[in-house]
């Protein structure tokens, strides 16, 4: 188990790293944790979707889509969010993906949200999610498995019908290893329009008791899938708590 290495490290993130976070189970988490990680670097933050506003712990710096494009604004060390706007829900707009590449080239490393699940471990997905950039250089899926044994109903998943559509579940099934395994890895699912470098975080997993269910689902992918990830971390990102799983390209 990797208690002192951070989840940069393990993600062997090197400067000028553009990634992007999709899937479901904590990716919100896992993007200002890699920031915290990598804070004494210019390290800027956005999302190609919506998510709420951050608090002033969890950046250093807050822009609009507005006052970057209309001013320069010099990257600074830390924790730079830029954001389209901010909804009366205090939900924050995703910004131009033209803007983004273009202030993206200005940081050390560019860590974003690029799919939406409100919170819920499972989702369904439509024909233009995730919302990846085409300029990532790292796909990072985030999942969980607090959606096994589960329905697939509005309580645990984001669009269900599509998510038993995805994964082959009949009425009146609960989630299984089996229909997670096929979640992670149909072609139009988490991974779907993803950079050729890729990484699977199976969060929030207590490692001690949940690491073989971890495994075994991972067995019931299709070997193509597996061979595509560059490593597989499982652990709590909360916790700091983490074990790797070498992918197929390593």
């Amino acid at each position: 188990m990797s208690k002192n290495q951070s989840l940069a490290t393990l993600m062997k993130l090197t400067p000028g790293e553009v990634i992007a976070l999709t899937g479901a189970g904590g990716k919100t988490t896992t993007l200002f944790q890699i920031a915290e990680e990598l804070r004494v670097h210019k390290v800027l933050l956005s999302t190609t979707t919506k998510m709420w506003q951050p608090t002033k712990e969890q950046v250093d710096y807050l822009y609009s889509q507005s006052e970057m494009g209309q001013t320069l604004i010099v990257p600074k060390r830390g924790r730079t969010f830029l954001y389209g706007t901010i909804l009366e829900n205090g939900k924050c707009t995703a910004v131009s993906e033209e803007l983004l590449e273009r202030v993206a080239t200005g940081y050390e490393y560019t860590v974003i949200e690029g799919d939406g699940s409100r919170g819920l471990p499972l989702k369904g997905y439509n024909e233009d999610e995730p919302c990846i950039p085409s300029f990532a250089s790292l796909g990072v899926g985030v999942v969980t498995l607090k959606g096994l044994d589960k329905e697939a109903n509005e309580k645990n998943a984001l669009r269900p019908l599509a998510f038993t559509q995805m994964t082959g579940m009949q009425p009146g099934e609960f989630v299984s290893e089996i229909h997670l395994a096929r979640w992670l890895a149909h072609p139009l699912g988490l991974f779907k329009n993803s950079p050729r470098r890729k990484i699977l975080l199976f969060n929030q997993v207590d490692i001690e008791k949940e690491l073989e269910t971890v495994k075994r689902i991972l067995d019931l992918c299709s070997a193509d899938f597996t061979k595509e990830l560059e490593r597989i971390i499982v652990g709590d990102v909360k916790k700091g708590e983490y074990e790797v799983l070498e992918g197929g390209i390593g």
